[in-house]
């Protein structure tokens, strides 16, 4: 909590909680389910920062973003460019989510919703595959495509100092399948038989 207060200090950041979205601005489907579920949540409690962690690869992408500052600009949102302290960031926010409804192109899990994971950050995300393999134990987290839901859900967590740290505990418990003894000897296996 020291180190999260220090960090917040000296990114100038005043917010009570900090609500991160670490994806892609056009591929993932999330961003009309995000811009839902901040204008809901800006309207109930106006201490929570929204943090967009998005990379841009592409003229579109940078396109949607300005758009998208535009349609949040009365909202408590903060776009990271390319940065290089992004593990600040990553270590300063209470809840992640995904509302994606496109995963297409990923056969695996996106390596930035580990990385919450690791710092203790729950990750509340859509069924869609392969985000449903990020939790085995903490099912609350895992939720229809559904604006609607993932908001109650998010201010449940908001709300409720006790239920946040009881999915802190569950996702610091659920990443350690995800580290690198665990996941190394799989692509080995993986690449053995296609080999």
């Amino acid at each position: 909590i020291e180190e999260k207060a220090r960090i917040k200090k000296k990114l100038g950041i005043n917010s009570k909680l900090i609500v991160i979205y670490s994806g892609e601005y056009k591929r993932t489907g999330a961003i009309e389910n995000l811009v839902k579920i901040i204008k809901k949540t800006s309207l109930s409690n106006n201490q929570v920062l929204f943090i967009f962690s998005c990379r841009i690869k592409y003229e579109v992408e940078m396109t949607i973003r300005e758009k998208l500052k535009e349609r949040l600009i009365n909202d408590n949102v903060l776009f990271l460019d390319t940065i290089k302290n992004y593990h600040e960031y990553a270590k300063i926010s209470d809840i992640a989510i995904f509302p994606a409804s496109n995963m297409s192109g990923k056969f695996d899990l996106p390596l930035a919703l580990i990385e919450l994971m690791k710092v203790g950050c729950p990750v509340i995300h859509t069924n869609t595959i392969p985000l449903d393999e990020l939790y085995k134990n903490a099912k609350g987290l895992c939720l229809e495509n559904n604006p609607d839901e993932i908001y109650f859900k998010l201010i449940e967590m908001i709300n409720s100092s006790e239920l946040l740290k009881k999915y802190v505990n569950h996702t610091i418990n659920e990443s350690i399948r995800f580290s690198p003894k665990k996941i190394i000897p799989m692509y080995e296996e993986v690449y053995a038989d296609v080999l």
